[in-house]
């Protein structure tokens, strides 16, 4: 492929003079050798600082000739060196005495260099009366250039190293170089064929078919699908991997296209254009070539296409942990990345503004934001669809209008999955609308999310043995606990971060919640329990206000917190909503300004519960707050030796267990 951005000899002379020229060049001839030679047995080439070691610079073996490559046993020496007929020669005579493990008879002799050498064919004429190998043969820049041109996708790759990228394409190792170079940390072939082993079997089987054939595949974005293509050829067998990316190429458009379809190379093309893909392909692969189609969700599939499932959540956590992220990130990421890859990407970018979707536009974030509060609901509900309704301020229908429009864009900022909508990521669809909520949205929510959560769940009002059974009695909660945990991370998001933005009527809202709600709790204990799973995201969302709550239900004479402490259910079966007070507790705990008010709350628990089957208790609790080799706690010794104080002061039994039990 000739192309005037594409390095031809003068820069391959240039690029001689350069360091990375000088230890590139066996990497370039081993890339060249996979990409236009068949029948290969072994091809080895040094790189880097190994060309500096002793024994020859390269070595192949085939069961054919080319035009590059002699048959049988060949082996390389190479020079970058501007005195092309003294490295030749010495390296010539060197090993023509000592030929190392070959017999130079039945042996051909290649040096390669990057230099113009006007007097490479007087230097051969020489070599080869003398008789000594099978064959001579000698390759300089001008033969570098040809030999480039004869593999395309070694020409652009160069070419894109050296600077001068072609237009029209990019080979495929380059584009997923710089892809996951975006992120940090970069994002790993693993991540992206997490779970999908069935769909990367059949890619295999496709590539290893070597038959000039089509293959259209679908992920939610053709970056995506293409992404995936990269990773299963990257993590090949290293001479299966060399020879495709040499021969795989990105084409922007169809003029290049069809040059590159043109050639006798047994190239893999990938459509990057969107005018006439379809004959475009059937273009190519009647011309030999093998052609792989990235599709995005919004592309009507056939029969054919490959369609690919999103990545699964535990082998994206393991994927993610390689990755170097720590335990609790890389759970938090994975559940992103079984969303939307495409948002995961996004959010661990370095540079976030590289993405932006569709749906990010002004006049559509206004119309998005009031559904990103909401962020996740069941939409069989109807006291869902009811909450959904009363925050976004339009009806339903309208809703569905919304969602239905950007469900079907690339990286889309809502999924259906079964009956449920989630946001792909609320955090991430946040930072990406703009703007503050005014006093009207948050006003809505505040109403709709107080509504919501405030009715006690009607199981509480069942006999403790048939709590269980409460759906089957139609006594469960209106609301889907989907819904309700999302309102209460909405709430921790808004009290904590303002959503980022750091707006005080945010974190006063977050606030005004967590007091609508306990402030009349204390009187019914009910709604502390419906809750219970939430308790967690609605203490980060106001602290104080939820320890105020905690401290005001632990009060004597009523102590409505305790009734928490049922167990509900049978032996076998049992389960308490305590637990998720206590959850909530501990992640206050971490924070040193809570540190003394959870403790004296855990240790007024730990006095005063019943007991019961579940195994998280109160003590539990503090046990883990105050572990000696791993503190559950930021606090420093001093401050943990102040809350110690503080709990013996209050409750001496209490503590004198507790330090008793923190012993080895």
């Amino acid at each position: 492929m000739k192309h005037a951005t594409l390095v031809d000899a003068t820069d391959l002379d240039a690029w001689a003079d350069r360091l990375d020229g000088r230890f590139g060049l066996p990497r370039l001839l081993r890339r060249l050798v996979v990409a236009t030679t068949s029948g290969l047995r072994r091809v080895a080439f040094r790189a880097g600082e190994g060309t500096q070691l002793p024994g020859w610079d390269g070595l192949t073996e085939t069961g054919a000739s080319s035009t590059w490559v002699p048959a049988g046993l060949s082996v390389w020496e190479v020079g970058a060196g501007a005195d092309c007929k003294a490295k030749a020669d010495a390296d010539f005579d060197k090993r023509s005495k000592k030929p190392l493990d070959v017999i130079a008879k039945d042996t051909t002799f290649v040096f390669a260099t990057l230099r113009r050498w006007p007097g490479k064919d007087a230097w051969l004429s020489t070599r080869r009366l003398e008789g000594l190998w099978r064959e001579v043969r000698a390759y300089d820049a001008d033969d570098l250039e040809a030999w480039l041109e004869a593999a395309p996708g070694v020409h652009l790759a160069l070419s894109r190293a050296i600077g001068k990228p072609g237009a029209g394409a990019v080979d495929l190792e380059s584009w997923w170089e710089d892809w996951i170079a975006e992120t940090e940390p970069r994002l790993s072939a693993q991540l992206l064929m997490a779970g999908r082993e069935q769909v990367v079997g059949v890619v295999k089987a496709w590539l290893d078919s070597a038959l000039p054939t089509s293959l259209a595949v679908q992920t939610e974005s053709k970056q995506e699908t293409l992404a995936l293509l990269a990773a299963i050829i990257v993590t090949l067998p290293e001479d299966d991997r060399d020879r495709l990316l040499a021969n795989a190429l990105l084409v922007r458009d169809r003029d290049t296209w069809d040059t590159l379809a043109s050639l006798q190379n047994p190239l893999l093309l990938v459509p990057w254009f969107r005018d006439n893909v379809q004959g475009a392909v059937s273009a190519a692969t009647r011309k030999g070539k093998s052609v792989f189609v990235p599709l995005d969700r919004d592309t009507r599939a056939r029969e054919s296409t490959l369609a690919v499932p999103r990545v699964s959540w535990d082998a994206a956590r393991r994927a993610l942990e390689a990755m170097g992220c720590a335990d609790t990130a890389a759970r938090s990421l994975a559940t992103l990345a079984r969303r939307s890859l495409l948002a995961l990407r996004r959010k661990i970018a370095t540079n976030p503004e590289l993405q932006q979707p569709a749906w990010a536009t002004p006049e559509s974030a206004r119309l998005l934001l009031p559904l990103v509060l909401t962020g996740a609901w069941e939409h069989r509900s109807e006291a869902d669809r009811a909450v959904v309704q009363a925050i976004s301020g339009v009806s339903y229908d309208e809703v569905q209008s919304r969602l239905s429009r950007w469900a079907n864009v690339e990286d889309p900022p809502f999924r259906r999955i079964g009956d449920a909508w989630l946001a792909a990521s609320k955090e991430d669809a946040w930072s990406l609308v703009g703007g503050e909520p005014d006093a009207s949205d948050l006003k809505r929510f505040f109403d709709a999310t107080v509504g919501a959560l405030a009715v006690p769940d009607p199981r509480f009002d069942l006999p403790i043995e048939k709590r269980l059974v409460a759906a089957a009695l139609r006594h469960d909660c209106a609301i889907s606990p989907l819904l309700m945990e999302s309102l209460a991370e909405s709430t921790a998001m808004l009290g904590a971060r303002g959503f980022s933005r750091g707006s005080r009527i945010c974190e006063q809202t977050a606030d005004a919640i967590v007091r609508e709600l306990f402030g009349k709790a204390n009187a019914d204990w009910r709604v502390w329990a419906t809750v219970a799973s939430t308790l967690p995201r609605l203490a980060e969302a106001a602290p104080d206000t939820f320890l105020n709550a905690v401290e005001v239900g632990l009060a004597p004479p009523a102590t409505p917190l305790l009734k928490l402490f049922e167990d509900q259910g049978d032996t076998m079966f049992s389960t308490s909503p305590h637990t998720g007070l206590l959850w909530a507790l501990e992640v206050l705990a971490w924070s040193p300004a809570y540190l003394t008010r959870v403790v004296l709350a855990l240790g007024a628990l730990s006095r005063l519960e019943p007991g019961g089957k579940t195994l998280n208790r109160p003590m539990a609790s503090l046990e883990r707050i105050f572990l000696q080799w791993l503190p559950q706690t930021t606090a420093s010794l001093a401050d943990r030796l102040k809350a110690l104080d503080r709990l013996r002061a209050k409750e001496p039994a209490v503590a004198w267990v507790l330090l008793r039990n923190l012993l080895p």
